[in-house]
């Protein structure tokens, strides 16, 4: 050994890190890959906006309450 461990312990920890990063992050990947439609909080109905979409850039957002479809923001207001 010249201090930076052992060959075989060195493949390990590669393994370790190539199985994590395949079990992690593809996850994270394939949920950042997938758009998520912001729903309305009356009727559960999805929306024309996804999660990130900033509130500022919203119509019938309510604040304190949530997104709502066109329909139940119609009947509501």
């Amino acid at each position: 050994m010249n201090g930076k461990g052992s060959k075989q312990r060195v493949r390990w920890s590669k393994q370790f890190e190539d199985n994590y990063n395949n079990i992690f992050r593809k996850k994270k990947d394939k949920k950042m890959e997938k758009t998520i439609k912001d729903k309305c909080v009356m009727c559960g109905a999805n929306t024309e906006y996804t999660k990130d979409t900033h509130i500022d850039f919203r119509t019938n957002y309510v604040e304190g309450a949530g997104q709502m479809c066109d329909d139940c923001h119609t009947k509501i207001y």
